[in-house]
């Protein structure tokens, strides 16, 4: 899925999931929307890491708020652990 933050909406959408779905819509915008890009926001994989840097080169790579408070989240957890590991 492609999302327009800005805009606030879905911009493209496809079934699936893995390194071949983003290639399905980097086909379809022109070189110069592609390097109209800043950034890409999506999951830690690293497949994700090397499509961006292959297809649009003025693109920065950001982690989605979703996957940065479920990691939050775990360290927070793992935090506490140890605390009541203590007592």
């Amino acid at each position: 899925m492609a999302v327009d933050h800005k805009r606030r909406r879905v911009a493209w959408a496809h079934d699936g999931y893995g390194k071949e779905v983003p290639g399905l819509f980097f086909r379809q915008p022109a070189d110069e929307q592609r390097a109209s890009i800043k950034a890409v926001t999506g999951d830690g994989a690293k497949w994700i890491d090397a499509s961006v840097k292959e297809r649009l080169p003025n693109a920065e790579r950001v982690l989605d708020s979703f996957h940065i408070v479920s990691r939050m989240s775990d360290a927070l957890d793992q935090v506490r652990m140890c605390f009541v590991k203590l007592l």
